[in-house]
């Protein structure tokens, strides 16, 4: 379950273990970390392919990013995104809307990428 955003995580297996070990080392008496942890890990489900190479998705997190007949999956790296059709479209556009009317300076962590 993503805590930003009302779509799903999905890690590979290799990545998952790496998240949990940084979800670990959070304070637990920082709200947000915690918060962040209560709903990574309490949230999180082992996926298992069926014979047509399908998982399922619990109906909880299902739920909880409105997942129904249309679904997005965007890879982002080390995970895909899950996302109701309607929701990720939503977001997409009100995103597109806002380029350039931000001050022009990428974020730090941005500085270095060249895209």
């Amino acid at each position: 379950m993503n805590p930003l955003d009302l779509c799903l995580w999905l890690y590979p297996l290799k990545e998952w273990e790496s998240i949990e070990q940084k979800l670990a080392a959070l304070s637990d008496f920082d709200q947000q970390s915690r918060r962040t942890k209560q709903m990574m890990r309490g949230y999180a489900n082992d996926c298992q392919l069926d014979a047509q190479g399908r998982i399922l998705i619990p109906q909880e997190l299902r739920d909880y990013a409105a997942l129904n007949r249309q679904a997005v999956i965007l890879g982002q790296g080390n995970k895909f995104e899950i996302w109701n059709q309607r929701s990720w479209e939503e977001q997409r556009d009100k995103w597109l809307a806002q380029v350039g009317s931000e001050d022009g300076s990428p974020p730090q962590a941005m500085q270095s990428l060249s895209l």
